[in-house]
Order: C-alpha cells, then structure tokens, then sequence
C-alpha cells in the first residue's frame, strides 16, 4: 500500500485533474461549528454525561448467553423441539454427569452408582437417564433378586408362556428363544443381584454401548439428566453445582456434571474476566503509538477524546436500544476503538502541521476523507445487518453505531472543544 497507492497518485495527477467530488456536507458543518463552537460542545457533552449516568446507574449491556438466539430460525426444528419439551415436561438441553473408569465395566458401575444419587438429589419432574436405569442400585438390586428367588420359578413361568402361546393359536417353538432367554434372565436374577456382568449374561449388555465409550485414559460413561421444561440456563446451571455437589457428598468426587449450559456460562465467566483489561491493554498500546507520532501528551489526549467518548455512548446506546453483548459481537468493541481513533489522529496531525490553519481548517482539510472512510466501514459492516442469522446482525448494528458515534464526536465535539479552548487562552481560532 505505501508503495503502490503513491505511484498511482502520481501517474493519475500527471493526467487531467479530477473534478473535486461530493463534499459530504463538511464545509456546511465547520461553518456551523465554527459560529456556534459552545453549542456543538455543549450538546456532544451532555450525550456524553447522559450515557454516563445511565451506565453507571444501569450497568453494561447484558451479556446474553442464549445460543439459540445467535442461530438462524430454522421454524421446523423449533416447533418440534417445542412440541417435544411441551408433550414429555423436559428441556432438551440436557446436563450430562460423566463417570470414568480404568474399563468399560468399572465406568458403568460408577455410573449407575451416580444414577442413584442423581435420582434422589435432581429437580422434581427431572429425567434421569444412564446405566442406573438398567443397573440397579446395589440394595435395590438385592431386595428385588430376593422377591424373585421367594415368588418366582423360572421354570413355572417358562412353562406358562408356553401353555398360554399354544391356547392363544400360536406355535410355541416359534418363541423358543424369546422364551429361553426370559428363563435365563429369571434364572440370573433370583440368584444374584442384577449388576453388569448379570446383565450382559442375559444377553442385553449392548443397551449400555450408548452410554460407555473409551478414552485416552481409559473408559467414560454418562448419565444424562433432562431438566423439567420450565427450566431456565441459570437453573440448570445451579442443577448442575447442587447435583455435583449431592455427588461429592455421597463420597464421589471423580464424576463431573457438565452440559452446555455450564459451558457456556464458564465461557461468558471467562470473557468477562479477560475482555475489559485486554481492551485496556489494546487502549494503552493505541495511545502508546499515538504518542509515538506526536510526542505531545496533550495532542494524545485530544485524539483520544472522540474514540473514548464515542465508546462510552455505544455502549450506553446498546443498553437503551436493547442490543445485548454476546459471544459474537463482543469482538467488534475493540474494533470499534481501532478504528474510531484513526479520525482523531488524522485531525490532530493536520491541526499540528505548520500553516496548516486552525480546528476550521483542519476540519475543512479532514473532514472528507473522515467522512468517506467512516461511511464506507459503516456500510461494509451495515450490510451484515441485513442478514437473517441473528448474531451477523448483531456484529452490524454494534459496528454501525460504534463508527457512526465516533465520526460525529471526531467531526463535532474535538474541533468545537479546541475552538472554545483556543478562545480561553485568547489564541486565534482561523
């Protein structure tokens, strides 16, 4: 660019001279400015002190941590969705309590192990879903062994299936091995508790394939607990803290509660515990080379006046018009600040170069191409808000208002306070 953009000039500039082109209102602007420097000051100000208050009264724009509303609406997914929740009373969104062990055997103990506790600490109206729904507890799993040894015969039921197949018209050897393998069970069953290796003898080890996988470590498997469908992201979070802690409790401290909700507020937990000392940090770097270029601490702070307060009303703006911050927007308030310092320091450098005038000049020199380059970002990220995903809208509306404040405080309120400053100090403003 710095190569390529003067070579171009200078070969276009050796043909006709370009006419001068649409002026973007700037010439009406600093003569308005300059007529009425208090004014434009003055009404900046108050916006400025306005956001202020409402941001210190309110807080920032809430963080919203909704994924679904980031996604674009697919209508019949989500009525399904809704259908589901409303027909069986659970959210969808389910939290998932993952057991590990050194095997397959060893996890899906731990984990019918932690159904049990699970099914006694969750919610009322909670579904808990895993191994324990076919691995009994332990004592549950004795005393039901214990009924069946004293109230049941195998054979006898072995026999009447067969009895009652024959009367019904059906061929009994048609359901020999139905009948079999419920003998068999039977048999497992009144002879010891229903653990694994009872399970998989009656040959229905491979329903707990769906919960069990293996690891780096070793094996893993999960419990699923379905919230009621009244639930909220903030109550499923605190399911998930109350059931790890029910765990903990019951002397299991291995098995960890997790799900998206839990996630997803860690993550929200962690951009809000990284993002403002980092925008601090990209702010001292842009005044750093923004000193660099003037080594004036004063011209700094004048270039650094339309990006600041600009950042303040954006964010107030988004409170007051119900735009929250979420994980996709979020990203274009820093941005905002390296873009929306460039107008600044584009003023401030021809307000210092020699013969260069005063603010009206200045801005009589700047405003155009401040004008042009603020109006082609905002219409670059403009066209995002125009799409159907929620969270590119989002981006646009966030970019569009931040860019569009910083160019009004860039081209009304930086050159009206140095007008006003320059009156002060009985200096003259041409």
């Amino acid at each position: 660019m710095i190569l390529l953009l003067p070579a171009l000039i200078a070969v276009f500039e050796a043909r006709k001279p370009a006419p001068p082109g649409f002026s973007f209102g700037v010439p009406a602007l600093a003569a308005a400015i300059g007529r009425r420097p208090g004014i434009a000051a003055g009404t900046c100000l108050a916006v400025l002190a306005a956001s202020a208050v409402l941001l210190a009264v309110s807080g920032l724009p809430r963080f919203e941590t909704d994924f679904s509303a980031l996604k674009s609406p697919m209508p019949e997914i989500d009525r399904a969705n809704s259908a589901i929740e409303a027909r069986f009373g659970m959210n969808l969104n389910p939290l998932l309590v993952v057991s590990r062990g050194a095997d397959r055997k060893e996890a899906l103990t731990k984990a019918a192990e932690a159904g049990a506790v699970l099914a006694g600490a969750a919610t009322p109206g909670a579904v808990v879903a895993g191994p324990g729904s076919y691995m009994p507890s332990r004592e549950g799993s004795k005393a039901a062994a214990a009924r069946l040894s004293r109230d049941l015969d195998p054979a006898q039921v072995g026999k009447a299936l067969h009895e009652e197949l024959d009367a019904a018209g059906f061929d009994p050897e048609a359901f020999r091995e139905t009948s079999s393998t419920l003998v068999e069970s039977l048999e497992v069953s009144s002879g010891r508790p229903a653990d694994l290796d009872a399970i998989e003898a009656a040959g229905y080890g491979g329903i707990l394939n769906a919960f069990a996988a293996r690891t780096e470590s070793g094996w893993a498997a999960v419990t699923v607990v379905y919230a009621p469908g009244s639930s909220t992201q903030a109550s499923r979070a605190a399911e998930a803290a109350r059931l790890g802690a029910a765990l903990l409790e019951a002397g299991d401290a291995e098995t960890v509660v997790t799900g998206m909700d839990v996630l997803i507020l860690k993550i929200r937990d962690l951009i809000a515990a990284e993002f403002f000392p980092l925008t601090a940090v990209s702010a001292l770097l842009v005044a750093g080379l923004a000193f660099a270029h003037f080594l004036d601490l004063r011209k700094v702070a004048l270039a650094l006046i339309p990006v600041c307060a600009g950042f303040a009303v954006t964010l107030a703006c988004m409170k007051v018009l119900g735009i929250n911050l979420n994980f996709m927007n979020i990203i274009v308030l820093p941005m905002i600040f390296g873009m929306g310092v460039d107008d600044g320091i584009h003023f401030i450098s021809r307000l210092s170069e020699r013969g260069s005038g005063g603010p009206i000049e200045a801005l009589l020199g700047t405003g155009k191409p401040i004008m042009l380059t603020s109006l082609t970002t905002m219409a670059g990220f403009g066209s995002l808000v125009a799409a159907n995903n929620p969270g590119l809208r989002s981006i646009g509306a966030v970019a569009l208002l931040g860019v569009f404040i910083c160019l009004v405080f860039s081209t009304i309120l930086l050159p009206s306070l140095i007008i006003l400053g320059r009156k002060l100090r009985g200096r003259p403003v041409a």
